[in-house]
């Protein structure tokens, strides 16, 4: 790691007889594990920094405590589970698999450089598995959520296509009804005409045989 164990990481010494601007491209052609630790490095100390100001904000805000001056002021909030905490929850949404696969080994060392002595070495082994199951977690509750909109978008998209498919039926139905109605009206009107026109014929050729048949 690169930096000292409290204070951060400094980057590339500058040699004598060697300008800034070495130094800087120096540091640029790190390996790109050292590129990703100090991003991480650089990443907890802003985070470190975003609490301090949260707490001088909150301490700010609140009103002025009416006791005597004589009562001793609340204890400091310590700087271990709550923090690291709040830090693993901010990092889980910025990780990637492959950066998830070297922090077993680099978290660690990564977290005692960035604050010190804040940590004890058994906390530390544990923060690479609370870190992954943070992200998992969230990558979980993720995919549950896409997975449930899918879900309903489905299930809408479903239930409007069978009211469609139902209406067209009812109204194809209706449609079929009205048809056979108006062929039973023809097919009976064409019976009665045609009844008619038979009766009529009988009738005719009936008077003119007995025309025919008169007295002489």
């Amino acid at each position: 790691m690169v930096g000292s164990k409290k204070g951060g990481s400094a980057g590339p010494a500058v040699k004598s007889g060697e300008s800034a601007n070495d130094a800087q491209k120096a540091k640029s052609s790190d390996p790109e594990d050292v590129q990703e630790t100090r991003g991480f490095v650089e990443m907890l100390k802003e985070f470190e920094e975003r609490g301090a100001k949260r707490d001088a904000n909150e301490a700010a805000k609140r009103p002025a405590d009416p006791t005597p001056a004589t009562t001793p002021p609340p204890a400091k909030r310590a700087n271990t589970n709550g923090r690291l905490q709040f830090k693993v929850s901010g990092l889980s949404g910025a990780v990637s698999n492959e950066v998830c696969k070297q922090l077993p080994d680099q978290l660690p060392e990564i977290l005692n450089e960035a604050i010190g002595d804040g940590i004890d070495k058994q906390l530390a082994d544990q923060l690479p598995g609370i870190l992954t199951e943070v992200v998992r977690n969230e990558l979980r509750n993720t995919l549950l959520g896409i997975l449930n909109k899918r879900l309903q978008q489905f299930e809408q998209n479903l239930e409007k296509k069978l009211e469609q498919r139902f209406s067209k039926i009812k109204a194809a139905q209706n449609d079929i009804s009205e048809r056979q109605v108006k062929f039973e009206n023809a097919t009976a009107n064409a019976c009665l005409a045609l009844s008619d026109r038979i009766q009529g014929k009988t009738t005719s050729k009936a008077t003119s045989t007995a025309g025919s048949k008169g007295p002489k």
